[in-house]
């Protein structure tokens, strides 16, 4: 595993590590960077990195000033991180846990030897812009909404919350569409799970860190913890 100088708390104490991880059933190459780290409690945690780079854009009238910027990055994380922090990957023999954490380091503008580039639009009223990642890009185009919550509603089966920087967000670890052609998307076997963060919902299924999981349980082997 490539070696790197991690940022560990006091009392951390690192495993294993590995750089510019290529990322889930769509093989985003250099998605991110996972570390496996004890805790002080004696507790693990796979710490999932990323150096993300921001730009914003305007829309001719409305103009991103430099605290909206910020605000907009420090809520991007607050979301992402509700949505997937804190997952329990596995249990060890012991009872410890193995648990899932993000970490980002992030730039506005400039030059940024990065994992991924986000881009945020300003949008007018009434816009039906669509956001997107381009896995092969390694790039990421938002709106200044995609922070808030978003409803949709399937007949006979109720309303489902999603926040759509979190939805992406599945994208940038590889994770594709479970979304059916309902919603634009096409077949397949868990269009009907209207819950899951990868259709129009906001659970994360144990699918969805299978790939984190394989990485995990490789590293934990080498280093002889069961």
């Amino acid at each position: 595993m490539f070696s790197f100088a991690p940022n560990l708390n006091p009392g951390e104490t690192l495993i294993a590590q590995e750089r510019d991880i290529t990322g889930g059933a769509l093989k985003i190459s250099d998605a991110y960077d996972l570390l496996l780290i004890q805790k002080t409690n004696g507790d693990y945690e796979l710490r999932l990195f990323m150096k993300l780079q921001f730009f914003f854009k305007d829309d001719g009238i409305n103009r991103w000033s430099k605290s909206d910027k910020q605000a907009f990055i420090k809520s991007w994380k607050k979301r992402v991180r509700q949505i997937w922090d804190g997952h329990t990957l596995k249990t060890l023999s012991n009872n410890k846990q193995v648990k899932l954490n993000l970490s980002f380091e992030t730039q506005i503008d400039g030059i940024m030897f990065d994992h991924w580039e986000i881009t945020v639009k300003k949008v007018p009223p009434g816009s039906v812009f669509r956001s997107f990642v381009r896995p092969g890009m390694k790039d990421v185009t938002l709106t200044e909404n995609d922070n808030g919550v978003t409803v949709r509603k399937v007949r006979k089966s109720g309303s489902y919350q999603q926040i759509t920087s979190a939805h992406e967000f599945g994208h940038m670890i590889g994770l594709d569409d479970e979304y059916g052609p309902l919603f634009g998307g096409n077949a397949g076997k868990h269009n009907s799970d209207y819950a899951s963060v990868m259709n129009i919902g906001s659970n994360v299924r144990k699918r969805h860190t299978v790939y984190l999981l394989n990485w995990l349980n490789k590293a934990l082997t080498q280093n002889n913890i069961k």
